[in-house]
């Protein structure tokens, strides 16, 4: 198989570790995916070949977004486009899995094996809201069905939402923090989510190819047109907060972290009273984790 003419990002070798072949008892859930999962590509510079069609594994770190296991396949291998005498390896991605984004999540649950936990951060929702704090029939929070509902008559696609990990808010990693807000102003209910998931929704919006997207999350950059496409949802997502007997809710502010997270957002989560952890999955884009966090003010 020769050089495809595709676009592929470059990566940077000393991101990559652990590239290796999928184990065979593992073959045919990969072939699979050829039809199925993914078409990111990218090119790996190094000594490291594989036969094109070679099934592939690989762990990817980001800097201030951590760390994806990548699948895919070797499209071909030895000149990488950015020279002729550049080595290296084209891949077609075919499945990207979170890793590390929020290791922390794991780190506690270890520690409470161990021992107390450490300090938290400010704004850590795992740390102070019991996920089952508000009775689920007196909750405002959406279920898993209804937020995949929604977001597939945005998205038009058949987006998988299940239970997830509670997303963090800490100055090193990027997120999203939303607030849906009373109409007096005040803070009813946040939206926190991977910075992965913003870019991916904000694209899979207006169909920027999931290439597109995995190298601005790559960069960490989040420009323009892909932001306000995410707060159209965002806004859009309103709804599901809005039930017959609850007062009704509005679109709040957006943060994009390292931004400052207002103080009475801080507050809000601080002090909340039910928490819901989900794991988003757009076909063709990846998926994400999102904590929503309801508070007990009427």
């Amino acid at each position: 198989m020769g050089k495809m003419t595709q676009k592929y990002a470059r990566i940077d070798p000393g991101l990559v570790e652990g590239l290796r072949l999928i184990p065979a008892d593992e073959m045919a859930q990969a072939g699979e995916l050829v039809e199925t999962g993914l078409s990111s590509r990218i090119f790996v510079p190094g000594g490291s070949t594989f036969a094109p069609g070679s099934f592939i594994r690989f762990g990817l770190t980001m800097s201030g977004m951590g760390n994806y296991t990548m699948s895919g396949i070797a499209e071909w291998a030895k000149d990488g486009g950015a020279g002729d005498d550049e080595t290296g390896l084209g891949i077609r991605v075919l499945e990207i899995s979170v890793a590390g984004i929020e290791t922390a999540a794991a780190k506690d649950r270890n520690r409470s094996e161990t021992g107390p936990a450490g300090h938290e951060a400010a704004g850590s929702p795992e740390a102070q809201v019991p996920k089952h704090a508000v009775d689920p029939a007196k909750s405002i929070l959406p279920g898993k069905k209804a937020v995949a509902d929604l977001l597939l008559s945005l998205l038009d696609m058949n987006v998988a939402v299940t239970d997830g990990d509670p997303v963090k808010i800490e100055p090193q990693t990027p997120s999203a923090v939303c607030t849906f807000v009373l109409d007096d102003g005040r803070p009813k209910a946040c939206w926190i989510s991977e910075f992965s998931l913003v870019v991916n929704i904000g694209a899979a919006l207006a169909v920027i190819p999931p290439e597109v997207a995995l190298e601005h999350i790559r960069k960490t950059e989040l420009p323009d047109n892909i932001r306000e496409n995410f707060q159209e949802v965002l806004n859009v997502s309103a709804s599901l907060f809005n039930k017959p007997d609850s007062q009704h809710l509005s679109l709040g502010a957006l943060t994009i972290t390292p931004d400052t997270v207002p103080d009475a957002v801080q507050s809000m989560i601080a002090s909340a009273s039910g928490r819901s952890d989900m794991k988003i999955a757009i076909p063709g884009y990846g998926d994400g984790m999102m904590t929503l966090v309801e508070s007990a003010v009427e």
